[in-house]
């Protein structure tokens, strides 16, 4: 098959947006319009997971599909296939998702007759003149995502002429790598978020000139340390960071409160050890005798399991950290 200059430069601007997609219904709905154009398919739709909920996207297709979806979704499996109530809608979909990333006429997945008589067929893509699909799908993590063209009649030269798979076959690779990286963000950011909710010290999540997200209390000063997240930084508002904000001793002294019951006049006590304050100034601290103040502090090591000051503050450490 040969291609035009004009078809050549076409399939170029594609193959580069798809490498740099993002999950923006506007900005898919355009480029699946530029697809479906490039092969002369008469209707198009685009599927794929935003934060585990399936999204659809359509071209000159009627809404019934989009609707008929929704009505159907019947969530994920442990193996991360999507489920139908249709049983026809899911055996399809499980056969997609098990080949793996390709082009597939629909000729592949299940016999004509059968697809005419199923209700996904009759209640969706029929009444939104995709009578017939090709697609190109890619499998993620959870799920895939998926371009499908339809088009009317038996005869239709985009169906049957064999020109429609051999283009889509030149957009896969950057379509698999485009939709792979979101995948791939998305389970960072997962992973991510998991591990700051569970973090003993207090980190923040910004972009350079926007305000932080924090997810723990805030507190002034320069954070520790920043940590760029080029994973995750999209095109819009710079490079995502991660900044942990310097250790506290009030947060070690709960560290070891929590670690080793200590009583909440212990956890004063063990926070003013960790400042270094001697007994004497703790006593005068909390306004009470040196006495007492000299047994709180054995009771603080003694519970610790240390003999020393200086181990007091290493093993507090240890707890906030390392948890």
């Amino acid at each position: 098959m040969e291609l035009s200059n004009k078809e050549l430069q076409q399939i170029t601007r594609l193959q580069e947006a798809l490498l740099n997609i993002r999950l923006d219904r506007g900005r898919i709905g355009d480029l699946l319009a530029e697809v479906a154009a490039l092969v002369q398919a008469k209707a198009a739709m685009g599927a794929w997971l935003d934060g585990g909920v399936p999204i659809i996207v359509t071209h000159r297709a009627g809404p019934q599909i989009e609707t008929y979806f929704a009505r159907v979704f019947d969530g994920v499996d442990v193996e991360g296939n999507l489920r139908a109530t249709d049983p026809d809608l899911d055996r399809i979909n499980l056969s997609r998702r098990r080949l793996g990333s390709g082009v597939y006429h629909e000729n592949v997945l299940a016999e004509r007759e059968s697809v005419t008589r199923a209700a996904y067929f009759q209640e969706a893509f029929a009444p939104a003149g995709m009578h017939h699909v090709i697609g190109m799908t890619t499998r993620l993590a959870v799920g895939e995502a998926l371009f499908a063209f339809g088009f009317e009649g038996d005869d239709d030269p985009g169906f049957v002429s064999g020109r429609t798979e051999t283009l889509l076959r030149l957009l896969l690779p950057a379509f698999s790598f485009g939709f792979g990286a979101i995948d791939r963000a998305h389970r960072h950011q997962q992973r991510l978020d998991k591990a700051i909710a569970e973090a003993r010290v207090p980190a923040t999540l910004n972009r350079p000139g926007i305000n932080g997200h924090h997810l723990h209390r805030d507190r002034a000063g320069t954070p520790l340390i920043r940590l760029p997240l080029p994973e995750l930084s999209g095109e819009e508002g710079g490079q995502l960071q991660v900044s942990l904000d310097a250790l506290h001793l009030e947060d070690l002294a709960a560290a070891l409160a929590k670690r080793f019951a200590l009583s909440p006049r212990q956890r004063e006590t063990a926070e003013l050890m960790l400042r270094g304050l001697t007994s004497r100034e703790i006593a005068h601290q909390l306004g009470i005798r040196m006495n007492t103040a000299r047994r709180h502090c054995e009771a603080v090591l003694q519970k610790a399991g240390v003999a020393r000051r200086d181990q007091l503050a290493i093993l507090s450490l240890s707890e906030l950290v390392d948890g």
